[in-house]
């Protein structure tokens, strides 16, 4: 016996919960909240599949019929071997719509998105600038307009090659910075593909590794038995300048931490100085203690040293943890940074106090003392 077809009656559509049936696998789904849309349910080796058609407000019975209808063909072909599932077939399409208007959504666009939503987690002003104006200058002027779906390696090669061996520092920036964009794209379903701005394909391109065309050179530490005579050099020096520096050897913290200091965060009475979790490397707020050197630059005045970090391990018996907490290192695991609640402040005051009274007495070494001025 055939199954009946157009059971619902366009003038009386069913308004109670559930799924009221029209025939030919085209219900009328009336959900919890009351709101009316069509379905369309089929079975495929036993299992139920079922497919949206659309609201009642947007799609008439009739429609929702001829819609129905479509979709038994689609599946009779797939049934018979000649023809893709139906919702393969769908998903495919969306996929197609969804390029389409990716077409729209440029380089730009993508990049300054997300430049926005990063700011807020850069601690970092400077990033934002550099960002803009790195990809302002060499990026958009060749692939700002164009979508982010029709960038290729070519195109990232002509933002580079012209920078590549002439700043490789810069283009290598720029190259990371395309890549994130794309790589951002691609994860909000605007691009699909591989990433063209990948190093390994700007490499088999026929670009120079960044390792040959700039070898890293890192800059040396000071040796710790010329700290004594550095610092006597130094305290020579008149200008904030000098004094900045010296006050982060003394605390063997980083020049943007002591550059960005305000007197909010030092207690003179305590000698302690609170750097806030905003301004430190690790996101984690850090105590320095303050010695009586560093006391006094404070009152006669008022950025991470390796150098500290070797005298520490070589010239003192200070426990390994203190020496890393004391340049705010990480120490532990997680589990063992769970079970560590204090922050050895008292010794690291002892080891602050130490340092201090080495760079004070340390014998002048031979060979250069001379002091780099910041400006330089």
């Amino acid at each position: 016996m055939a199954r009946k077809i157009h059971q619902l009656n366009a003038t009386r559509l069913p308004s109670t919960r559930g799924y009221h049936v029209d025939g030919g696998g085209l219900f009328l789904r009336v959900g919890p909240t009351g709101a009316r849309s069509w379905v369309f349910r089929y079975r495929v080796e036993k299992r139920l599949h079922e497919m949206g058609l659309g609201s009642l407000h947007t799609i008439n019975l009739a429609e929702a019929r001829d819609a129905a209808h479509d979709e038994r063909r689609i599946l009779l072909a797939f049934r018979q071997g000649k023809g893709e599932h139906p919702l393969a077939i769908r998903k495919a399409a969306k996929a197609a719509r969804r390029i389409e208007a990716a077409k729209a959504v440029t380089f730009r666009e993508c990049a300054e998105r997300y430049i926005e939503s990063k700011s807020v987690e850069w601690r970092n002003p400077r990033n934002v600038k550099q960002w803009n104006a790195s990809l302002t200058r060499y990026a958009y002027p060749v692939i700002g307009t164009l979508p982010v779906q029709a960038i290729d390696t070519t195109l990232v090669l002509k933002v580079l090659e012209p920078i590549w061996t002439k700043t490789p520092e810069t283009a290598s920036r720029v190259r990371q910075r395309i890549e994130v964009v794309l790589d951002a794209a691609i994860a909000r379903g605007e691009r699909t593909g591989d990433n063209p701005a990948k190093r390994i394909h700007i490499e088999q391109a026929g670009l120079a590794k960044k390792s040959k065309v700039a070898p890293v050179e890192h800059h040396p530490a000071l040796p710790y038995p010329k700290i004594g005579a550095f610092m006597a050099t130094l305290r020579e020096q008149d200008g904030l300048a000098a004094r900045a520096l010296e006050f982060a050897i003394l605390t063997a913290m980083r020049s943007n931490e002591v550059l960005g200091a305000r007197w909010s965060e030092i207690d003179l009475a305590e000698r302690v100085w609170i750097v806030p979790a905003a301004r430190m490397k690790g996101g984690k707020e850090h105590r320095v203690p303050l010695s009586d050197a560093t006391m006094a630059i404070l009152h006669g005045s008022i950025t991470k040293g390796s150098t500290t970090a070797t005298w520490a391990a070589e010239r003192t018996a200070f426990p390994h943890e203190i020496r890393e907490m004391a340049l705010a290192h990480t120490v532990g695991s997680a589990v063992e940074r769970a079970y560590q609640r204090g922050d050895l402040f008292e010794k690291r005051r002892q080891l602050a106090e130490a340092w201090a009274a080495f760079c004070a007495r340390a014998e002048p070494a031979a060979g250069s003392g001379a002091v780099v001025p910041l400006r330089a």
